[in-house]
């Protein structure tokens, strides 16, 4: 198949392009800026202004693609670009758990993907930073789903985790930890699901290659509370957690977390690997790396 993949190659991007690959696709890369990756002669390269019509059209409007996957796309003006620029016989793009309306907490098994209706709710039309984050991605899945001319399946990700993730949101309460600085946490029961950066690669590469259309959740089977990852790093390094109402906020307490239900993408056929091995992989690295920083600061 014809794939065009519309962005870089940071965090998950480098392993949906390997597992496009890995499938035997013809692929196309299409980033805003220069591609610095390892792929060699094995993709094409086309630079692009993600949201300049007259950009899209010009390097890339003559072709016709078997399905573009669209890593870029963060409001309703971005799928309308799209759509009046490219010619394809699917859609898969790239959303977000945020979409979901903040809540307590999750029902049992995780947020559904009906907890959030793109096909009825209200479509409106905004650029970019017109609104919050979480708000364009709404308006972008209903502008999916209410106006797109071909199947479209938006993939709905909770956090991205992985050696390759530079928030480092995880790492900073490896670091906060292990160093005995204060940390507040609003709600340490608050339940979460994350998914690696090598699982969303691989499962939007999957998808190109299946004729499923709709929102779906994606995530690693299982999830943890932001007290279960306090407990393990403790554990590892054998000291207790510094909270406080004064110390920093943690980068997932403070927002609208919830466990996903993963169960449409089992039913379509796809079966993430356990959260449960590659969390502590990812936690004991991060130790690592600041046990070793810590190590380097006194000499």
């Amino acid at each position: 198949m014809k794939v065009l993949v519309l962005g870089g190659t940071r965090s998950f991007g480098i392993h949906l392009i390997q597992a496009l690959l890995d499938a035997g696709h013809q692929v196309t890369v299409a980033p805003r800026g220069l591609l610095s990756d390892y792929f060699g002669e094995q993709v094409r390269r086309v630079q692009v202004e993600r949201t300049s019509m007259d950009s899209l059209r010009k390097r890339l409007g003559h072709e016709t693609f078997d399905v573009v996957c669209d890593n870029l796309a963060l409001c309703s003006e971005d799928v309308r670009t799209v759509f009046t620029a490219l010619k394809a016989a699917r859609y898969v793009t790239v959303s977000s758990a945020s979409v979901y309306l903040p809540r307590e907490e999750a029902p049992p098994g995780g947020v559904v993907e009906g907890a959030f209706d793109p096909y009825h709710t209200p479509l409106a039309w905004s650029r970019r930073n017109a609104v919050p984050y979480e708000e364009g991605k709404r308006r972008m899945e209903c502008a999916l789903f209410q106006t797109g001319p071909v199947p479209c399946t938006a993939v709905r990700f909770p956090p991205i985790i992985g050696e390759d993730d530079h928030s480092k949101r995880l790492f900073f309460y490896v670091e906060h930890i292990y160093k005995r600085l204060p940390m507040h946490i609003a709600n340490p029961e608050l339940s979460l699901s994350f998914i690696s950066s090598r699982d969303a690669g691989a499962f939007l590469a999957w998808l190109a290659g299946q004729d499923w259309a709709g929102p779906v959740n994606a995530c690693n089977a299982g999830s943890v509370t932001i007290r279960e990852i306090l407990s393990y790093i403790e554990s590892k390094c054998r000291r207790r957690a510094v909270l406080s109402p004064e110390g920093d906020p943690d980068p997932y307490g403070s927002g609208a977390g919830f466990a996903l239900d993963a169960s449409l993408a089992s039913a379509w056929g796809y079966e993430f690997p356990p959260l449960e091995s590659l969390l502590a992989n990812l936690l004991n690295g991060y130790l690592k790396e600041v046990r070793e920083a810590v190590r380097l600061q006194r000499f």
